[in-house]
């Protein structure tokens, strides 16, 4: 269980080399939620309920209240494959308009063990969230809610700026596989592929195209343990992007190199 508040600007920390305060959040907000997990005989399943209010520059006036119910389920369909879903509701309200959206992830693992030469592990899978439906009185955009963080892509989620603000993942859905193989015992290689989709259309400048076709993501990364406390991982983005954008788009590339101390 867990309560949030975050105001806009930090007014309970110091603040250092801050001419101009930076933002926490685009909106102050408070919330609240419970998640509980169990098991019966192999089947994991979690519950949870989260609340969140948005409101303009101060908490005096109220912009949403999302109130969001969900479920997990993690299944063990043999010893070497898997499978898990997500599925979760939002109901509520957003600047007057009655919220209905929902999201949800499925996706098979599969481990190979040493049945094949250096592979490890496949996973095939795919998730949904709900865009807004300009034609309708309701507000059906998925609220990503605390999730503003690149669960799918480092990349894609700058993209999102121009539609709303960094890592809101909404409005979109994807069918995605990726495939982990072992190189030597300290070090692997991920290859991601992803086939993205928007549900609606969105009215910005960026987002003008005639489809829904939102592109195509490569991700190749690669870890290596350098010694126990030292790891570095390698990172390179691919996007293609389709006729869900204005045709002034052109393909990107990402990359990054980090290494990581930890004890």
């Amino acid at each position: 269980a867990f309560i949030s508040y975050m105001p806009k600007y930090d007014n309970i920390l110091p603040r250092f080399n801050e001419d101009i305060p930076l933002m926490l959040e685009e909106n102050a907000n408070l919330g609240a939620g419970l998640y509980v997990s169990s098991q019966v005989g192999k089947l994991l399943f979690s519950l949870y309920y989260f609340l969140k209010q948005d409101y303009l520059e101060t908490f005096d006036v109220k912009r949403s209240t999302v109130h969001t119910l969900g479920t997990v389920f993690k299944y063990p369909l043999s010893k070497k494959l898997h499978f898990t879903t997500e599925l979760a509701f939002q109901t509520g309200f957003f600047d007057k308009k009655n919220i209905i959206a929902d999201g949800m992830l499925a996706h098979f693992d599969y481990n190979f063990g040493n049945n094949v030469p250096l592979a490890k592990d496949l996973t095939v899978g795919g998730f949904f969230m709900s865009g807004d439906n300009p034609s309708t009185e309701r507000y059906e955009a998925w609220n990503p809610l605390w999730g503003r963080w690149p669960k799918w892509s480092n990349s894609y989620i700058y993209t999102f700026i121009k539609e709303n603000s960094v890592a809101y993942w909404s409005n979109i859905y994807s069918v995605y596989t990726n495939l982990t193989v072992k190189i030597t015992k300290k070090s692997n290689a991920k290859l991601t592929y992803y086939h993205l989709q928007a549900q609606h259309h969105n009215n910005t400048e960026l987002c003008s195209g005639t489809g829904l076709n939102r592109g195509d993501l490569l991700i190749f990364t690669y870890r290596h343990k350098i010694f126990t406390y030292l790891n570095a991982e390698l990172i390179y983005e691919k996007f293609f992007p389709a006729n869900f954008y204005s045709p002034a788009a052109q393909n990107y590339d990402w990359f990054r190199l980090q290494l990581a101390f930890t004890w």
